[in-house]
């Protein structure tokens, strides 16, 4: 049985105060996630994920500013150990040129080599912009392309694959052995527009999704969504009931 996480950016408005953050993830910790994602600045970072494990949750790894990871690899680094998280994680970067583009993978390829020494992985976490094309190739086939294949992971978003127009399943299994976290993220539609929800009340079809990512050889299955329309507390619940029933018993 594998087990599920959460990306705490879900639950972040109650995670605003020092004095929220325990009694919040011993909440996560009861409605049946196993671990979590933490996000934020390098001190955020440690604050609540030291709140984690005394809740009881494995910290998988973080989601931050790169460029605060690059600039102070050895402090991303101590934090991360004091986590017991291997994990370091950023993205979402809206690439404006060819050059930012590749000078990303340039640097992302030298940092990866620091922190693989000791122990650590980086991996890069798409919304939907990295599948836009520059200079005719698209960003997200670069990123996987050219960024090192031995210590550089993705956290692979479904919602947001999706809602680019990208091929979820392809692309799990295009990353076969090189996603660290899936973010499990469903879409519905309202009106005429894509929206997040609940896992297993959107469109996405999670039996191939599952399976293609088990068979891939995905790490950690994450849930999170950025947008709640219930309480969040509420959302997590539903998630992680309908990923137990059906996927995680």
């Amino acid at each position: 049985m594998k087990e599920i996480g959460l990306q705490l950016y879900t639950v972040r408005r109650y995670l605003k105060e020092k004095e929220q953050m325990l009694p919040t993830l011993l909440k996560v910790k009861e409605l049946g996630y196993d671990s979590v994602q933490v996000y934020g600045n390098l001190e955020l970072t440690e604050e609540m994920g030291l709140a984690a494990l005394q809740a009881g949750l494995k910290v998988l790894g973080t989601t931050g500013n790169h460029k605060e990871f690059f600039e102070n690899p050895e402090k991303t680094m101590e934090i991360h150990k004091r986590l017991g998280a291997t994990n370091i994680g950023a993205g979402g970067t809206n690439f404006a040129n060819a050059d930012e583009l590749y000078k990303f993978i340039e640097d992302a390829n030298n940092f990866s080599k620091i922190v693989a020494k000791e122990g650590f992985t980086f991996s890069y976490h798409n919304h939907s912009h990295e599948f836009k094309r520059i200079d005719g190739k698209v960003v997200y086939e670069e990123l996987t392309n050219l960024t090192d294949k031995e210590n550089i992971n993705f956290v692979f978003d479904t919602y947001w694959a999706q809602n680019a127009g990208a091929d979820v399943r392809y692309w799990i299994e295009r990353l076969k052995n090189r996603i660290e976290i899936l973010h499990l993220k469903d879409m519905k539609i309202v009106g005429d527009k894509s929206v997040f929800a609940e896992i297993g009340q959107g469109n996405l079809w999670w039996d191939g999704i599952i399976e293609t990512a088990k068979q891939s050889g995905v790490k950690h299955f994450v849930v999170e969504q950025d947008e709640c329309d219930e309480d969040p507390i509420k959302s997590i619940e539903i998630s992680s009931k309908y990923l137990h029933n059906n996927f995680f018993k």
